[in-house]
């Protein structure tokens, strides 16, 4: 009871045991040491999970953060062991991080997904020592319910560590580094961190259907060689699409990277994103999102690699650089360079593009500009806007009863907006023109920029969610003399 208490709680953990409960059979080795715990003899704690299947049985139907699987197991030889798990995933994505604690150790372990239902994996989640002989508790418990489904069990197996295995490991430990110092991060070690994207199963796995600028990819590395290192993404997108700007994070350096359209998606192509510099030794955490958007679909997504930068690449340039000063030292921050979500701001138009930004509170439209040219400079807007209308309701409080007012018509011919830029900001009112296809350029004001690091420039809008703010073309930063 202890034992269990102090390793589970440790990992924030319940664990809860019944005097009611009828004491479990206890499972033995077999005559080379390993011991199997079968589905069917699992004692199933908690709702939603159930035995089921013919000869073969499974834990399946596990949909509760509460349920958990137990065994007692009868271990005759004291020794070192690797914990493995033979199962199944519901889903494309790979599954829920589990705990597994046999006596007083727990390993941790996320499944791998498969191609289906009944693609049975058998997965190493990691090595216990048992140091003398005795009877003890297996505990498999999820950790968090990464989706619908936790996991279809068929067993858990206790095996001599030295055993020869083909399973694949699932113990959710940091990537090691190959001996020649890279690292290759694969679609099918990744957690995803979002709704909007899945593994998809094939000859290689990649990562698809992600169109959403609020999802990510993050893998766990462990640097035995710091250096600097040059970042590779494996990936394919189809010619139609604008492309989208990702956001690739090792540890607490950021490098940004605009993928270049493949022509389909079964084209993959290496893209060279930039460099980073790893200081020291240690685990560090490896994260791609998006930070723009204008629309479809981020990428497939098949690996990311990271390179000694010396090591020689046929990899095409998908940096992304901040915007720079012409010669006569403006800046033209267009729609096509801006980073937008996608949703609440997306990109519109022929040759000419433009952004349709309908305001959100925590959305808003930013570029990356470097100057090199400091001085003072007008900010000019190359934009349209019509009067238009849109339908509200607002919720109000009396006492302690909330209720909904009727929808009324909202008629609206500005928009209030403000630029910040290097710690200055500028309001400004806009007023419509005749129709949606009146671009004009106004100028808002000044501001003083220096040169050195990179700045952003963000526009925001203090207009109601949902209301059309304008259709943008550009943004003008124009070197005002003021000798």
């Amino acid at each position: 009871m202890n034992v269990c208490l102090a390793s589970l709680m440790a990992l924030g953990i319940p664990c809860v045991l019944r005097a009611a409960d009828k004491p479990q059979e206890s499972l033995k080795q077999v005559e080379d040491g390993s011991l199997k715990l079968d589905a069917a003899a699992a004692k199933i704690s908690g709702p939603n999970a159930r035995l089921e299947g013919g000869q073969v049985k499974d834990i399946i139907w596990w949909t509760s953060m509460d349920t958990s699987l137990r065994w007692k197991a009868g271990i005759q030889k004291p020794g070192r062991y690797r914990v493995e798990v033979t199962y199944a995933i519901i889903g494309n994505n790979n599954g829920s991080p589990l705990a597994i604690m046999i006596g007083d150790q727990v390993v941790k372990a996320t499944p791998k997904a498969g191609s289906g239902f009944n693609d049975y994996k058998t997965g190493r989640a990691g090595e216990i020592t048992i140091s003398k002989p005795g009877d003890f508790p297996v505990v498999v418990k999820p950790l968090e319910r990464a989706h619908e489904y936790v996991i279809k069990v068929r067993s858990v197996n206790l095996l001599p560590a030295e055993t020869l295995t083909e399973a694949i490991d699932i113990g959710g430990g940091a990537i090691k580094q190959s001996t020649d110092g890279s690292f290759n991060l694969n679609a099918g070690d990744a957690d995803i961190n979002g709704m909007n994207a899945q593994l998809e199963s094939g000859d290689e796995k990649n990562i698809g259907f992600w169109n959403d600028v609020g999802t990510s990819v993050i893998w766990a590395i462990n640097v035995e060689k710091p250096g600097n290192y040059r970042v590779e993404l494996n990936y394919s997108l189809m010619g139609s699409y604008e492309g989208s700007k990702v956001a690739i994070s090792v540890g607490d350096q950021t490098i940004k990277a605009r993928p270049k359209p493949t022509g389909e998606w079964k084209n993959y192509k290496a893209g060279n994103a930039g460099q980073v510099i790893i200081s020291k030794a240690g685990d560090l955490p490896v994260v791609v999102k998006p930070v723009s958007m204008p629309g479809g679909y981020v990428m497939n997504l098949r690996s990311v690699a990271l390179v000694p930068a010396g090591t020689p690449t046929e990899a095409i340039d998908i940096s992304d650089k901040p915007i720079a000063q012409a010669p006569d030292g403006s800046l033209k921050l267009t729609a096509t360079n801006a980073e937008i979500d996608g949703q609440a701001c997306r990109m519109e138009g022929g040759e000419q593009k433009y952004l349709v930004w309908r305001n959100s509170p925590d959305r808003f439209i930013t570029w990356p500009i470097r100057v090199v040219k400091p001085g003072i400079f007008a900010i000019q807007l190359t934009y349209s806007l019509a009067k238009s209308s849109y339908s509200r309701q607002v919720e109000v409080t009396a006492g302690r009863e909330k209720f909904t007012t009727g929808t009324e018509a909202v008629i609206t011919d500005s928009s209030d907006i403000e630029v910040h830029v290097n710690r200055q900001n500028i309001a400004a009112t806009l007023k419509a023109g005749r129709d949606l296809d009146d671009f004009k350029t106004e100028k808002l004001g000044e501001v003083t920029l220096d040169a050195g690091e990179v700045l952003n420039l963000t526009l925001t809008s203090t207009k109601e969610p949902g209301g059309l703010v304008m259709h943008l073309r550009s943004v003008s930063l124009v070197p005002l003399d003021k000798k």
